[in-house]
This record gives structure tokens, sequence and C-alpha cells, in this order.
């Protein structure tokens, strides 16, 4: 999973005046530190799956939010965004497992031909 995703959705929701800085979309949209975005926009690395799925319900709040509004257009942009965070939280979960195990043999157990 790449970060370009959350650097939409900063630029989606800072252009329609959702949040004003960096730190508030890391408080209110990514659920932690003031500085979390930062982070995200010095390393090029996505936050935590679980700081992801947290995005992922609150762009969905705001899509709802705005629906109910009858803002068609933001409606749209936001649930484009909320539907491409989703894909990605999804791949990046069915990456990381679950793991198969395999049966260990034991130590001084001959190894199969």
């Amino acid at each position: 999973m790449n970060a370009d995703i959350i650097h939409e959705i900063f630029n989606e929701l800072k252009s329609s005046g959702v949040v004003k800085s960096q730190n508030q979309f890391s408080r209110d949209l990514l659920g932690r530190s003031s500085r979390l975005y930062s982070w995200v926009l010095a390393t090029d690395n996505p936050p935590a799956l679980e700081v992801m799925l947290g995005l992922y319900a609150r762009l969905g709040d705001l899509c709802e939010r705005a629906a109910r509004a009858e803002n068609t257009l933001k409606a749209n942009k936001l649930d484009d965004l909320t539907t491409r965070l989703w894909s990605q939280i999804r791949e990046e979960s069915l990456m990381r497992g679950p793991h198969r195990r395999t049966k260990r043999r034991p130590l001084d157990a001959p190894h199969a031909a």
C-alpha cells in the first residue's frame, strides 16, 4: 500500500473546507497525533492499517453527511475516495495473512528427498 490515497483524501478535504491543516487532518480524520500526516509526507509511507480503517469509517460518515445535505458532487467525490481507500485496505489485509504454518519436523528427522 502506498500513501497516494492519503494525499488525495487530504487534498480533497482541504479544498472542500472540511479540514484546514495537516494537524487537523491527523487528529480528526486519522485519529492520531497531530504530526502523523507530516510523517506520512516525509516518509511516503502510509499509516498503520488500523489508522486506515479509522479513516475509512470517518470518511464514510462525511460521505453520508454530504449525501443528506444533498451535496451530490461532494458526496460522489468522497464516495469514490472511500471506495478506493477500502480497496487498498483490503489488498493490504490480504497480503498480511493469514499465514499457513507448516508442521515442523523434529531436528533429528531426515530430510525428505
